[in-house]
């Protein structure tokens, strides 16, 4: 699937980092993003064995190609008229970081379906029964201590893309759940 755009195209010496994590290009102007949209649109079609890359057309603008390989119907994606739909889960308490995800999510311009799940355990007896493309999981839940909500959601889910949340002050936590295998961390402020 291609798709292009006849915008001011990407600086050459910024399409290095194009699908770096948080990066907003110089040509953004206001437009209002988080400069995660092809960070995590690369890591969740990587995850499903295809890739994105960008090429740029010499009469200007963009163009961003990705592929993924054919699947049976059981691993079809969700899709949205012609547009796939990012299956996310949420596994928070926090109402108001709730509200934070779905702005973040679509700022990026990628439709979503987002579940939300305010106890580990509710989240744990769902994630058999459903189809999700990442999972957003908050190390501090109540009553869940240290990694242990992580170690029981990887191993629910084993091969789920799973961001951890943490608070400032739990960022060793977040780097220990990337060395057991999380694919990321957002700081909650």
């Amino acid at each position: 699937v291609a798709v292009r755009d006849h915008g001011p195209g990407v600086p050459p010496d910024e399409r290095e980092r194009l699908f770096g994590k948080f990066v907003r290009l110089s040509t953004a102007g206001a437009t209002r993003g988080s400069g995660l949209g092809l960070y995590v649109c690369r890591g969740i079609i990587r995850d499903h064995g295809g890739d994105l890359v960008a090429e740029f057309p010499a009469d200007g603008g963009s163009l961003f190609r990705f592929t993924v390989p054919l699947a049976g119907e059981t691993d079809a994606v969700a899709v949205a008229g012609d547009v796939p739909v990012a299956r996310v889960a949420l596994v928070d308490d926090d109402t108001e970081y709730h509200q934070t995800v779905i702005r973040m999510i679509e700022s990026a311009g990628t439709p979503f379906e987002l579940r939300r799940f305010t106890h580990l355990e509710d989240a744990l007896v769902e994630l058999p029964k459903v189809k999700l493309d990442c999972l957003l999981l908050d190390l501090g839940l109540p009553g869940v201590s240290g990694l242990d909500g992580y170690r029981r959601i990887r191993e629910a889910a084993q091969n789920l893309p799973i961001l951890v949340l943490t608070g400032r002050e739990s960022a060793d936590l977040a780097a220990l759940a990337l060395q057991e295998g999380a694919q990321d961390y957002l700081v909650k402020s």
